[in-house]
């Protein structure tokens, strides 16, 4: 399991002390790591980049926290609304996955703070 330390630390921020991503999720979720700079097939120096990037992420003063529903499961989503980049965990912090919402999808996570069914 790969661990990125961080989380509210301090900054009142809501969310997970640390976004846990184990190695068979990264390998699934791959697919989107170009969403996030990330680019090539997928390796272990590949799948490190990704980790290290959805970490940056999580942690950048330009995302929101939300918590909310995702596909009928409670999650939080970090969102950064001009980018579009979304990263999505389980309540427990745990990796479910990340990628560029559309603009539909935006609005509806803005509004709702649930995708993909389930409110």
């Amino acid at each position: 399991m790969i661990e990125c330390d961080g989380g509210g630390g301090g900054s009142g921020r809501p969310g997970p002390i640390s976004l846990n991503l184990t190695s068979a999720q990264l390998q699934s979720k791959f697919k989107h790591a170009s969403d996030f700079g990330i680019n090539g097939n997928y390796s272990l120096e590949n799948a490190a980049r990704f980790a290290k990037a959805l970490n940056d992420f999580v942690h950048s003063s330009d995302v929101i926290v939300l918590q909310g529903m995702f596909r009928g499961q409670p999650a939080i989503f970090y969102l950064d609304p001009k980018t579009r980049l979304n990263v999505i965990a389980d309540r427990a912090g745990r990796f479910v996955t990340g990628f560029r919402l559309s603009t539909q999808q935006l609005d509806y996570v803005l509004k709702k703070a649930s995708l993909g069914g389930g409110d």
